[in-house]
């Protein structure tokens, strides 16, 4: 007996990405399951974006929404349309990737199985500029020591805790169907987390929830230089975020001891890496936000830390303090 109907809408958000944008609707609008609504928002754009947008206007299924200032922020863009969307599902369609035509009803049969499954997602190919495939991203998870992501499965927030403390497990947006109501009750994407808001989501939705995952690589990510992500390294953004994350998850998840060594041994190896890699990087109000992070979280080893720090950094983090 079929089951209740669920409906989906697709968002995507576009800036400036004209090369992959005709690719990208096509590639919404050709799916086996189509979605109930598809919203396509220009973010002010400076190319030809606009003209293609249009081109799609009097398709029964497309809206379009554009704005002449840039937001400056994709996450808050996110929580504004899922605020306003009444769709059981979301998924966030980046302008410049693309799917296969079965992802949103591979996706949509695993989500109507199980009300309790607050996301599910699937593997990804990697593609370069030209859209040839050139890869997967199964090996994003390889050095966390499992197998578990080469096979389908369901798992709840807690078997995914130690994972979600060493990287973000959905490493592409486009490849993952959000359940509306659970991304709602955790409060949409954290905006301080200007870098890592989706993975302090993701933790979120399923923590007294579960997550569903494909392996068959349904999902096509598009990399390019990551210049804002390499400048997020050297500044020290990327630290930060990471610290917050690890707070929410060691409030809300228990951690083995043997994983609570593992993950503050990692975190404080980021930490440090920064200081000796990047050593001007990060500004002396950056470190001492990850200082009082870390002071919190990893109370037990704050004088092995501070012999690692320093002198002139410590200064100026306890001049920051005042």
């Amino acid at each position: 007996m079929e089951g209740p109907h669920h409906s989906i809408a697709v968002f995507l958000p576009n800036y400036n990405y004209e090369a992959y944008l005709a690719d990208r609707i096509e590639s919404i609008l050709h799916q086996s399951r189509l979605p109930d609504s598809f919203l396509i928002i220009d973010d002010g754009s400076q190319d030809r974006s606009r003209s293609i947008i249009r081109q799609y206007e009097t398709h029964d299924l497309v809206r379009t929404q554009y704005r002449m200032i840039n937001s400056g922020s994709p996450y808050a863009m996110r929580n504004e349309v899922v605020r306003n969307e009444t769709a059981d599902f979301i998924l966030f369609a980046e302008a410049d990737d693309s799917a296969e035509p079965q992802l949103l009803e591979r996706l949509y049969d695993v989500m109507k199985q199980d009300e309790e499954i607050a996301i599910a997602y699937a593997q990804s190919h990697s593609i370069d500029s030209q859209g040839k495939v050139i890869g997967t991203w199964a090996d994003w998870l390889r050095d966390l020591g499992t197998d578990k992501w080469d096979s389908d499965f369901i798992a709840t927030g807690r078997e995914m805790a130690p994972y979600l403390a060493f990287k973000n497990i959905i490493p592409n947006s486009s490849a993952a169907l959000l359940r509306r109501d659970a991304f709602l009750e955790c409060g949409g994407y954290d905006l301080r987390n200007r870098l890592s808001a989706d993975w302090l989501l993701y933790a979120q939705m399923i923590r007294s929830r579960k997550i569903a995952y494909i392996a068959e690589p349904l999902n096509r990510f598009r990399t390019h230089g990551g210049t804002v992500r390499s400048a997020s390294v050297r500044n020290g953004t990327a630290v930060l975020e990471y610290m917050r994350i690890l707070r929410y998850l060691f409030g809300a998840y228990t951690f083995t001891p043997e994983q609570t060594e593992q993950i503050k041994r990692f975190a404080i190896g980021k930490w440090m890496g920064l200081i000796s890699r990047y050593p001007t990087g990060a500004s002396a109000t950056v470190h001492f936000e990850i200082y009082r992070h870390a002071k919190v979280l990893f109370d037990d080893l704050f004088s092995d830390i501070i012999r690692r720090l320093p002198r002139s950094l410590l200064r100026a983090i306890n001049q920051t303090s005042f």
